[in-house]
């Protein structure tokens, strides 16, 4: 058994993500967070020479970013973990079910890459769709205005992705109400990441 924990932090748009890894990541030590929208952003700097800013990459996404490029991030984010998991324990935040003007788009991981990323465990973060449609609309942030009864869809999409991403992975996934304190949040993370 490995030392170091993987876990894949998922869930729609708006439900506290980024805060979640921001607030674990000066509670636990030895934790590394691996931003899958930090490494599109380095690839596209690498691959094509400019950098996307956060709120023009939400709004362009399906149209700059292909399933190709998904793979390639794919595989370098594989290397990544490799080499972090030596030292610390990983959370990949991340979410493949995308927001655009047709609907929803998914570009979701391969199988032989989610057995390769060996997770330990997977989170997927909801919040009420009343709640997650005024974080939105009150600051969109490049994210498309949406209804509640989208936001409705997204977080069953979202969901019903990461709990296939559990079976193939054969790990266990939980489902938290990312409306608890932050307090209660990072007490449930440190004891799933010191647990043997």
């Amino acid at each position: 058994m490995d030392k170091y924990k993987v876990i894949y932090l998922t869930g729609s748009p708006a439900t506290g993500k980024t805060s979640l890894c921001h607030a674990l990541k000066a509670e636990i030590e030895k934790l590394e967070i691996v931003s899958y929208y930090k490494l599109v952003k380095e690839y596209y700097s690498e691959k094509y020479g400019f950098e996307f800013e956060h709120e023009e990459m939400r709004r362009v996404s399906s149209q700059k970013i292909t399933p190709d490029d998904i793979y390639n991030i794919d595989e370098w984010m594989i290397s990544r973990l490799e080499f972090l998991r030596q030292s610390a324990n990983i959370i990949i935040d991340s979410h493949a079910v995308t927001r655009e003007a047709y609907g929803f788009r998914a570009v979701p991981f391969r199988t032989e890459l989610l057995l390769r990323m060996k997770l330990d465990f997977i989170v997927s973060l909801y919040a009420s769709p009343d709640i997650i449609c005024k974080r939105i609309n009150d600051n969109p942030e490049g994210r498309i205005v949406t209804s509640k009864e989208e936001i409705s869809v997204h977080i069953g999409l979202q969901n019903a992705l990461a709990l296939s991403y559990s079976t193939t992975a054969d790990c266990h996934i939980y489902f938290l109400n990312s409306q608890q304190p932050m307090d209660a949040l990072i007490k449930w993370f440190r004891e799933r990441v010191h647990r043997v």
